[in-house]
């Protein structure tokens, strides 16, 4: 928390150091076109956005919201609240590329310095995405709560400004940023060393997920000559049949942002739920998943829609845990194929 005594200049520094952006705008500006210059897998040549144009915005910061009727106010309240800094918002919105939607917005987290994310009641899976691809890119960001919402369990710990009403936050948030900004930079998993382990898979498995579907994935993985990881807090009944059914002794849970972070980044692929009604901590993981440009396999129940951000995709779509099943036995050695030719 900000020093009251503090010298206004000197806590405008210390909060500049914090967002990784107390440096002059060309510095800035260089550093970003370093970041552009390693083109993830969604920008390589024959990528999904590979016509979008990677461009560095040194004075704007990202914003990631929901779009509803207030939009406008938080957008507003953040410009001024972040002014002082001497930087402005930006989103995909601004701009009118035909592009997925996806492609814009990882083009603009990759080419800000750092970003703000909404937490918002209805806790947006499209915005839980963006702010999992932050953490994988390692990018400074600020969280902004709705006063209802909860957000997802593996981001509880971290430090957020509650907006109570916009008037408030107009003439706090600038003043009580030192304490709400975190980066992704200062945990442990920046060190984590780059090598993957060619045998470790993960697969997302939240609170709501079946344990039919998450056994069915896994069962897939192990008769392929893959580890499964479970993305997700430690169940008792998918553990005990990840023990008998699928014949994994010591089944590995990553329950934690940091053990998360590290089994995406350390697996050489993994399994993931698009489905708009899952869980929010899903889409976070996926997020991170994305931002550390790991491979991954969507999937899809037949009913369900995708967040917007992920329309782009062509997920593998099952009607049950026996269809996908079969569905798996069908796509999987072929999608597993093109990953191999991909990587040689």
């Amino acid at each position: 928390m900000p020093d009251n005594n503090q010298n206004p200049e000197d806590e405008t520094n210390q909060i500049k150091e914090l967002l990784e952006i107390n440096k002059p705008t060309q510095s800035i500006e260089s550093e970003l076109r370093e970041l552009l210059m390693i083109r993830s897998s969604l920008f390589a040549e024959n990528g999904p956005c590979s016509g979008i144009p990677l461009e560095p915005f040194p004075e704007q910061y990202f914003v990631a919201q929901e779009f509803n009727e207030t939009k406008n106010d938080l957008r507003e309240t953040l410009a001024a609240s972040f002014k002082e800094l001497g930087f402005s918002p930006i989103s995909a919105e601004d701009f009118m590329w035909t592009e997925n939607i996806l492609c814009k917005i990882a083009a603009l987290i990759q080419g800000t310095p750092f970003g703000v994310y909404q937490l918002s009641t209805s806790q947006n899976r499209n915005v839980y995405l963006e702010l999992g691809v932050a953490v994988g890119l390692h990018k400074p960001f600020v969280l902004v709560k709705d006063r209802e919402a909860v957000p997802a369990t593996i981001v509880r710990d971290i430090e957020y400004y509650q907006i109570d009403d916009y008037l408030s936050a107009r003439h706090e948030l600038g003043e009580l940023l030192e304490k709400y900004i975190t980066s992704i930079g200062r945990y442990p998993p920046r060190e984590l060393s780059n090598r993957i382990s060619m045998q470790n898979a993960v697969i997302s498995h939240w609170e709501s997920d079946s344990v039919d579907i998450s056994i069915t994935i896994a069962r897939q993985l192990k008769s392929s000559g893959y580890n499964p990881i479970i993305i997700g807090k430690r169940d008792q009944k998918l553990e005990k049949y990840l023990i008998s059914d699928v014949k994994i002794a010591a089944p590995q849970f990553a329950e934690t942002r940091d053990e998360i972070f590290k089994a995406v980044k350390t697996s050489k692929f993994g399994v993931f739920h698009v489905d708009k009604p899952k869980s929010a901590n899903n889409f976070l993981a996926l997020g991170i998943a994305i931002g550390l440009n790991r491979p991954f396999l969507p999937i899809k129940h037949l009913r369900n829609e995708a967040p917007n951000d992920l329309n782009y995709l062509s997920p593998l779509v099952y009607s049950g845990f026996t269809n996908l099943e079969k569905n798996l036995r069908i796509r999987f050695p072929d999608w597993l194929s093109k990953l191999d030719n991909q990587e040689s």
